[in-house]
Formats: structure tokens, C-alpha cells, sequence
């Protein structure tokens, strides 16, 4: 019976048409940014001519910074509008400027791809918005079902974490290979860095894009979401009395 118990509710969080986009979405999402991690050094060395050492201190430790800082600039803005709409414009317009700025950077220089992350550090805050959003699923399943299951919820979403990095890892050496990269060799054929600029520009802002379209069926609005919790703390306080 437990085991049946299980697969039931395995068969009902799979089936849910909240839960089910925002997975997917941030799965795509997650793949884009594993490979985008797994190349960036590449990209910057044999595309750009830049040193390992310059590219971490004034372009990665930069990014990273940003992003960090960008944080409550979009929780305030998740607050003032609604989650979907800068969750959505976020991750979108991080993929296009992905698309767009990569492939154009000239050799040698810094500075474009200094600003570039400037910008794509804010736009990638909003990605942790999509993981904000599980608790507002947990709720939802809560108010449909009348049991708390957030423990399989944040199971699954925990193992699309690990799947999507899994398969980032794996694209990027069918991808390196493919390009024609050896990772035992000093130098490169001229044509692999116009190739790393490909694929670190349009095929990693290609999965951004596409996360943030899946994203846009994730039918769960702010408005209901909060209706949602006041029909729950109203339960929970009837059933303390």
C-alpha cells in the first residue's frame, strides 16, 4: 500500500499543470548555464586571447558580483509586479544578449565582455526567481490535495538540478568535440574559436530563450497564489481551535 501511496503521488506531481512548466523551464534553463560554465574559460582564451587569471578577476568575480547584488532588486520587483513577468523577461532577454553579444567580441579586448556581464549578472538574478516560485507549487498542492508533500516536490526539483547538470556536462564535451577542440593540445585549429564563439553565444543563450517560452505556461498567478495561502492559513487556524 505505501508503495502504491507512492507511485499515486509520484503519478499526481508529474500530472500537475503548475508544477510540470516550471520544471521543465528550469531544467532547459539550467543546462544553458552548466555549459556555459563549462566553456567560459575556452571561449575567453582561444576565442578572445585573454589569460585565464584576467578573465576570473575582471570578468567572472564581476559577474558574480553583480548577480549577487541583483538579488533584491528582484525580489523587490517580483513584490511590486508578480513573479512570472521579471522571471520571464529575465531569463529571455539573458538569452538574446547571449545570442547577440558573444559571436561579436573583438580579439584581445576586455572591456566589451566586462559590460556584457555586467548586464547578463543582473539579468541571471532573475533565474532564482523560477526556484523561488517551488514553494508557490507546494502551496498549490497543498490547497488541491489537503496534504503536504513539499518533501517530494523539493525531491524532485533537486534532481532536476542534478539532471540538467549531468546533461550540461555531457553537451559540453560532445560539443568541444565536435568543434574540432583537443584539450590536450596548446594551440587550436583557426577555426575552433569562431566555433566556441557559436556555441557559447547562440547555442547557450538558445537554451535561456527556450526556458523562458516553457516558462510562460506556468499558469500560477500571484493573485491566485495568495488567495491560495489565506484559504490555507484559514484552514490551519480552524484546525488549531
Amino acid at each position: 500500500k505505501k508503495e502504491m501511496s507512492f507511485f499515486e503521488s509520484l503519478g499526481s506531481i508529474l500530472n500537475n499543470r503548475v508544477f510540470l512548466p516550471l520544471l521543465l523551464a528550469f531544467i532547459i534553463a539550467t543546462i544553458g548555464r552548466t555549459f556555459n560554465s563549462a566553456i567560459a574559460l575556452y571561449y575567453y582564451q582561444y576565442r578572445l586571447g585573454l589569460k585565464e587569471s584576467d578573465v576570473v578577476i575582471n570578468i567572472l568575480l564581476p559577474f558574480f558580483l553583480v548577480l549577487m547584488i541583483s538579488i533584491p532588486f528582484w525580489v523587490w520587483l517580483s513584490k511590486k509586479i508578480g513573479k512570472k513577468i521579471p522571471a520571464f523577461l529575465g531569463v529571455f532577454l539573458l538569452g538574446l544578449l547571449t545570442v547577440i553579444a558573444y559571436p561579436l567580441f573583438p580579439y584581445g579586448e576586455i572591456r566589451p565582455p566586462l559590460i556584457v556581464a555586467f548586464f547578463g549578472g543582473i539579468l541571471a538574478g532573475s533565474i532564482l526567481i523560477m526556484d523561488s516560485l517551488l514553494t508557490d507549487v507546494v502551496d498549490y498542492d497543498e490547497w488541491k490535495t489537503k496534504q503536504k508533500r513539499e518533501g517530494i516536490y523539493f525531491g524532485f526539483w533537486k534532481m532536476g538540478v542534478k539532471f540538467s547538470q549531468a546533461i550540461g556536462i555531457a553537451l559540453t564535451g560532445f560539443m568541444l568535440d565536435f568543434i574540432g577542440f583537443d584539450q590536450n593540445a596548446v594551440t587550436q585549429i583557426p577555426e575552433v574559436g569562431f566555433r566556441l564563439a557559436l556555441i557559447f553565444g547562440p547555442l547557450v543563450g538558445f537554451f535561456f530563450i527556450a526556458g523562458s517560452l516553457v516558462f510562460l505556461f506556468y499558469p500560477l498567478t500571484d493573485k491566485k497564489h495568495i488567495a491560495i495561502q489565506k484559504v490555507l492559513l484559514k484552514s490551519k487556524q480552524n484546525g488549531s481551535n
